[in-house]
């Protein structure tokens, strides 16, 4: 049990290093409207964030053997487009990986911050 333990702790040691090391990595993409930098970097930010938290949303046995396969989709997921809406409180952002179709978010400006709402599409 003890030597599962260590496995799992190693494996989500590496996991969470290789997140670490490629969400830092510079991205090409096109920002229709104005926003400040501080406003693009806090956008960007919370994009990220969002998608972390999809990578191991639980520990459940499922979710583990998920893990390399969703790490390495969002590690692959790049913002193409950051689109201010009729307001600088509202911004859409559209993200595209080699393996999932363009994915759209809502992101708003609260007062404690950028917040993140997936966009469904319906086709």
């Amino acid at each position: 049990m003890k030597r599962k333990r260590r496995m799992l702790v190693g494996v989500l040691l590496v996991v969470g290093g290789v997140i670490w090391f490629g969400t830092h990595r510079e991205e090409k993409m096109e920002v229709r409207g104005n926003l400040s930098a501080e406003d693009l970097a806090g956008i960007k930010n919370a994009v990220r964030s969002e998608l972390r938290r999809e990578i191991l949303p639980d520990f459940s046995l499922a979710s583990v053997k998920e893990l390399p396969a969703t790490t390495l989709r969002r590690l692959q997921s790049k913002i193409l487009l950051v689109e201010v809406q009729n307001s600088t409180n509202t911004v859409i952002v559209r993200i595209k990986s080699s393996h999932d179709p363009m994915e759209s978010f809502s992101v708003i400006n609260g007062t404690n911050g950028w917040h993140v709402q997936r966009i469904y599409w319906r086709l």
